[in-house]
């Protein structure tokens, strides 16, 4: 059981910089670049011969040959026809495949559009590492290869209580579209259960001038919060254990979130609620090894409901899934979807 941010990645750990950790993750030498785009256009008359379609090709046609062992009537098909035509104020973003050295279109762009390199934005962290004696974290794609983030994990743990701890990453989301802010943000993870934690902190976006060495206010900001946030959080933290709740108020919070199916639903929906209720009740009570210590109060009624949320979503798996497929989306859910609300929901409703 991963957190989410390492069921994304392709490198995790094991890197003495974010350079060499942009390496092991795949996601050096992309060179993403834009390139005009054409439209494949029909004419209707052969573009070697000129011929019309449902003729003959010429005698010496080039596009009327046969290949051997191939069969052909000779006549002049829609395929035989089609010509590029440059499509204006439009251009493919680019990249280099690192892993099979051929170029892949990751999208298009209405724009001449060049964004900034995985490697300049490794540079910022590396920056932001050198300050805070940061450890090389999580890497890997996003959003089919028109993005990427990479982490750094603080050499300290954040202590809640004499039971509890938790785990602070610097994050840098690097987008390639225009479309999407690249940011770098904090993030929290529990360690005993491997949950993010839906606490909001301070985020930064990286603008095409913030690289390496542009703008050192940037890093100063960024390494400024990484310092102060450990107290804030432990503060949220160890407020919500202070808290105790009963099984009906917790149940009472849980009812909100995963809706009771009606009368009228399938029994197959019926008993996958009420083995959601059922676990959410188990790690509620602190009846489980990594929940020992915070049960009964809201911190443990958070991270049974995140657990539930991150890791067991209780929909079976069909034969022809493939479980890592499975395990990104899950994590993707709960990094920037539906799982992310619900999480973010659930501290609401908890911390107040």
């Amino acid at each position: 059981m991963k957190d989410a941010w390492s069921a994304l990645a392709t490198a995790v750990n094991g890197s003495r910089t974010p350079l060499e950790l942009l390496g092991k993750a795949g996601l050096k030498g992309w060179d993403v670049r834009p390139e005009p785009v054409f439209a494949w256009v029909p004419t209707g008359t052969c573009s070697e011969c000129g011929k019309q379609v449902g003729t003959k090709h010429a005698a010496k046609c080039f596009l009327g040959g046969v290949e051997p062992g191939e069969e052909s009537d000779g006549l002049v098909d829609a395929d035989d026809t089609t010509e590029s035509v440059e499509v204006p104020g439009w251009y493919a973003l680019v990249r280099n495949n690192p892993e099979t050295g051929g170029i892949e279109s990751i999208g298009a762009v209405a724009r001449e559009f060049t964004p900034e390199s995985f490697e300049r934005r490794a540079g910022v962290l590396a920056e932001i590492a050198k300050e805070l004696k940061a450890k090389c974290s999580a890497a890997g794609p996003l959003w089919n290869n028109t993005g990427a983030f990479m982490s750094l994990r603080m050499p300290e743990p954040i202590k809640i209580g004499k039971v509890d701890q938790l785990e602070l990453r610097i994050v840098c989301l690097a987008s390639l579209t225009p479309g999407r802010q690249s940011v770098i943000k904090f993030s929290v993870v529990r360690s005993a259960s491997n949950t993010v934690q839906p606490i909001t902190l301070p985020e930064s976006q990286m603008g095409a001038a913030f690289s390496v060495g542009m703008d050192g206010s940037h890093v100063k900001a960024i390494t400024g919060w990484a310092e102060s946030a450990p107290q804030q959080i432990a503060e949220v933290a160890n407020k919500l254990k202070a808290k105790r709740m009963t099984l009906a108020e917790f149940e009472a919070v849980c009812e909100k979130l995963w809706t009771s199916p009606a009368e009228t639903a399938n029994t197959w929906l019926k008993e996958q609620h009420e083995r959601r209720k059922a676990m959410l009740r188990v790690i509620f009570n602190g009846d489980l090894d990594m929940f020992a210590g915070i049960g009964k109060t809201r911190w443990g009624a958070l991270q049974a409901i995140l657990t539930v949320a991150q890791h067991l979503p209780h929909v079976e798996l069909k034969n022809d899934d493939d479980p890592a497929e499975t395990a990104r989306a899950r994590a993707e859910s709960t990094l920037f979807g539906p799982a992310a609300k619900l999480c973010a929901s659930a501290f609401e409703k908890l911390a107040v």
